[in-house]
């Protein structure tokens, strides 16, 4: 099954992703601002630039929201996916009801996150196998795929 990137499901969330691994609010505002990493009065500002979570600072130059993330918070790159992975994945992601995900994820972006393999391998669960079977294929993929497969009944 192909694997989504976390860049491409975190794309257009990244002030909920942020907030919710400790960023604090008043840093995500795009207003001019103390940089994080280096001091300095007026110098930075998040700007979420091409929905990729982009914090600029006059001084030390530019951070996607991964990068951005791993600095913040003293780690590797590897591990600030891992924190974003888990954060989109985790079980109370997964168990979400449509509405309250469709406040994290907008409507355009669910079919063009999903890879072709993955949308197949949930209509044929669904048209061929027990609902357990698919129930259990949803809850162990991103919930992008769940309500995909909703909006397609």
């Amino acid at each position: 099954m192909d694997k989504i990137k976390t860049k491409d499901l975190a794309r257009g969330r990244w002030r909920q992703i942020l907030t919710a691994l400790g960023v604090p609010a008043k840093v995500l505002n795009g207003k001019q601002q103390p940089c994080l990493f280096c001091g300095g009065k007026d110098r930075a500002r998040f700007t979420d630039w091409k929905d990729d979570g982009f914090y600029l600072c006059n001084q030390c130059g530019s951070h996607a929201g991964t990068k951005f993330l791993a600095k913040f918070h003293g780690c590797s790159y590897a591990e600030a996916c891992q924190r974003i992975d888990s954060l989109l994945a985790g079980d109370s992601m997964a168990s979400m009801s449509p509405d309250t995900y469709r406040g994290l994820a907008r409507d355009d972006e669910i079919h063009d996150l999903l890879p072709k393999s993955t949308k197949d391998a949930a209509f044929w669960l669904r048209k061929y196998r027990p609902k357990e079977e698919l129930e259990d294929f949803l809850s162990r993929h991103h919930p992008e795929v769940r309500y995909w497969l909703e909006g397609r009944e």
